[in-house]
Protein backbone atom coordinates (compact mmCIF):
# COMPACT_ATOMS: atom_id res chain seq x y z
CA UNK A 1 0.00 0.00 0.00
CA UNK A 2 0.90 3.50 -0.52
CA UNK A 3 -0.72 6.56 1.66
CA UNK A 4 -0.60 10.01 2.55
CA UNK A 5 -2.05 11.61 4.91
CA UNK A 6 -2.15 14.74 7.18
CA UNK A 7 -0.51 14.69 10.46
CA UNK A 8 -1.94 16.52 13.55
CA UNK A 9 -0.41 16.07 16.53
CA UNK A 10 0.03 17.18 19.83
CA UNK A 11 3.19 15.90 21.90
CA UNK A 12 3.98 17.32 24.69
CA UNK A 13 2.52 20.44 24.27
CA UNK A 14 3.72 21.48 20.92
CA UNK A 15 1.32 21.70 18.12
CA UNK A 16 2.68 19.22 15.08
CA UNK A 17 1.47 19.66 11.76
CA UNK A 18 2.16 18.48 8.08
CA UNK A 19 2.09 15.27 6.12
CA UNK A 20 3.17 11.26 6.46
CA UNK A 21 3.54 8.56 3.56
CA UNK A 22 3.14 5.43 4.35
CA UNK A 23 4.34 2.65 2.15
CA UNK A 24 4.33 -0.99 3.09
CA UNK A 25 3.09 -4.36 1.92
CA UNK A 26 1.26 -7.13 3.91
CA UNK A 27 2.21 -10.94 3.60
CA UNK A 28 1.49 -14.02 4.90
CA UNK A 29 3.72 -16.68 7.25
CA UNK A 30 2.43 -19.68 7.20
CA UNK A 31 2.84 -21.00 11.68
CA UNK A 32 3.28 -24.67 12.04
CA UNK A 33 0.65 -26.42 13.68
CA UNK A 34 -0.47 -29.69 14.80
CA UNK A 35 -4.48 -29.62 15.90
CA UNK A 36 -5.53 -26.57 13.16
CA UNK A 37 -4.07 -24.39 10.59
CA UNK A 38 -2.69 -21.48 11.40
CA UNK A 39 -0.91 -18.27 9.38
CA UNK A 40 -0.36 -14.75 10.02
CA UNK A 41 -1.26 -11.43 8.32
CA UNK A 42 2.12 -9.80 8.79
CA UNK A 43 2.30 -5.87 7.79
CA UNK A 44 5.40 -4.63 7.21
CA UNK A 45 5.24 -0.64 6.28
CA UNK A 46 7.39 2.74 6.97
CA UNK A 47 5.81 6.16 7.08
CA UNK A 48 8.17 8.92 6.19
CA UNK A 49 6.96 12.63 7.57
CA UNK A 50 7.64 16.12 7.03
CA UNK A 51 6.51 18.28 9.83
CA UNK A 52 6.76 21.55 11.76
CA UNK A 53 6.05 21.72 15.35
CA UNK A 54 5.05 25.41 16.82
CA UNK A 55 5.65 26.13 20.76
CA UNK A 56 5.63 29.54 21.70
CA UNK A 57 7.72 31.87 19.58
CA UNK A 58 9.35 28.60 18.08
CA UNK A 59 8.96 26.50 14.97
CA UNK A 60 10.62 23.52 14.85
CA UNK A 61 11.20 21.96 11.12
CA UNK A 62 11.72 18.03 11.15
CA UNK A 63 11.61 14.62 9.26
CA UNK A 64 10.06 11.48 10.82
CA UNK A 65 11.08 7.94 10.01
CA UNK A 66 8.39 5.44 11.93
CA UNK A 67 8.77 1.66 11.21
CA UNK A 68 5.85 0.12 11.67
CA UNK A 69 4.43 -3.75 11.95
CA UNK A 70 1.07 -5.45 12.56
CA UNK A 71 0.63 -9.01 12.65
CA UNK A 72 -2.55 -10.86 13.38
CA UNK A 73 -2.61 -14.80 13.50
CA UNK A 74 -5.55 -16.66 12.02
CA UNK A 75 -7.18 -19.95 12.36
CA UNK A 76 -8.74 -22.44 11.17
CA UNK A 77 -10.16 -25.99 12.30
CA UNK A 78 -12.92 -28.42 11.30
CA UNK A 79 -15.39 -25.91 12.41
CA UNK A 80 -14.58 -22.58 12.21
CA UNK A 81 -12.20 -19.28 11.18
CA UNK A 82 -11.06 -17.20 14.56
CA UNK A 83 -8.57 -14.76 14.84
CA UNK A 84 -6.49 -13.61 17.79
CA UNK A 85 -5.96 -9.65 18.26
CA UNK A 86 -3.61 -7.40 16.74
CA UNK A 87 -0.39 -6.99 17.59
CA UNK A 88 1.88 -3.76 16.44
CA UNK A 89 4.98 -2.34 16.43
CA UNK A 90 6.70 0.81 15.84
CA UNK A 91 10.07 2.43 15.98
CA UNK A 92 10.42 6.47 15.42
CA UNK A 93 13.13 8.58 14.38
CA UNK A 94 13.43 12.06 14.47
CA UNK A 95 15.75 14.50 12.20
CA UNK A 96 15.13 18.18 13.23
CA UNK A 97 15.81 19.87 9.96
CA UNK A 98 15.53 23.62 11.28
CA UNK A 99 14.61 26.22 13.73
CA UNK A 100 12.45 29.15 13.47
CA UNK A 101 12.26 32.25 16.08
CA UNK A 102 9.47 34.55 15.93
CA UNK A 103 10.33 36.97 17.98
CA UNK A 104 11.60 40.39 17.63
CA UNK A 105 14.51 40.09 20.97
CA UNK A 106 16.21 37.21 22.09
CA UNK A 107 16.67 34.88 18.70
CA UNK A 108 19.73 33.83 19.78
CA UNK A 109 18.92 33.21 23.42
CA UNK A 110 15.85 31.46 22.53
CA UNK A 111 17.10 29.56 19.80
CA UNK A 112 19.76 27.70 22.23
CA UNK A 113 17.15 27.38 24.63
CA UNK A 114 15.05 25.57 21.95
CA UNK A 115 18.03 23.30 20.96
CA UNK A 116 18.46 22.25 24.48
CA UNK A 117 14.72 21.62 24.95
CA UNK A 118 14.94 19.56 21.79
CA UNK A 119 17.18 17.50 22.69
CA UNK A 120 16.23 16.66 26.67
CA UNK A 121 12.45 15.84 25.23
CA UNK A 122 13.09 14.27 21.80
CA UNK A 123 13.49 10.64 23.23
CA UNK A 124 10.00 11.47 25.38
CA UNK A 125 8.66 12.67 22.55
CA UNK A 126 9.66 9.61 20.13
CA UNK A 127 8.11 7.58 22.71
CA UNK A 128 4.53 9.28 22.75
CA UNK A 129 5.11 8.84 18.80
CA UNK A 130 5.66 5.51 19.09
CA UNK A 131 2.70 4.92 20.91
CA UNK A 132 0.03 6.58 18.97
CA UNK A 133 1.74 4.83 15.90
CA UNK A 134 1.18 1.56 17.56
CA UNK A 135 -2.31 2.46 18.81
CA UNK A 136 -3.28 3.38 14.99
CA UNK A 137 -2.02 1.07 13.01
CA UNK A 138 -3.33 -1.71 15.94
CA UNK A 139 -7.13 0.00 15.50
CA UNK A 140 -6.31 0.63 11.32
CA UNK A 141 -5.09 -3.28 11.11
CA UNK A 142 -8.20 -4.63 13.02
CA UNK A 143 -10.57 -2.70 11.04
CA UNK A 144 -8.72 -3.68 7.55
CA UNK A 145 -9.18 -7.49 8.09
CA UNK A 146 -12.31 -7.47 10.80
CA UNK A 147 -14.55 -7.85 7.38
CA UNK A 148 -12.41 -10.25 5.88
CA UNK A 149 -12.18 -12.52 8.92
CA UNK A 150 -15.49 -12.61 8.49
CA UNK A 151 -16.49 -13.27 5.31
CA UNK A 152 -14.07 -16.13 5.16
CA UNK A 153 -15.60 -17.19 7.93
CA UNK A 154 -19.19 -17.47 6.75
CA UNK A 155 -18.06 -18.79 3.43
CA UNK A 156 -16.46 -21.71 5.06
CA UNK A 157 -18.70 -22.38 7.64
CA UNK A 158 -21.75 -22.18 4.24
CA UNK A 159 -19.38 -24.99 2.91
CA UNK A 160 -19.21 -27.01 5.60
CA UNK A 161 -22.88 -27.08 5.94
CA UNK A 162 -23.09 -27.72 2.45
CA UNK A 163 -21.19 -30.54 2.72
CA UNK A 164 -22.94 -31.97 5.62
CA UNK A 165 -26.15 -32.03 3.61
CA UNK A 166 -24.94 -34.01 0.74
Amino acid sequence: FDEVEPVRENILGTRISGMGHTTGMVHVDFVPSMDRAAFDLVLVARNVSRTQGTQGPVTVHSQGFTDIGARRRIFLDDRTVSASPVTASASADTRINGINVNSRFGKRIIRRIANRKIAESKPQAEAVAESRARDRIRREFTNQTDPAIAQFRSEFQNREIGRAHV
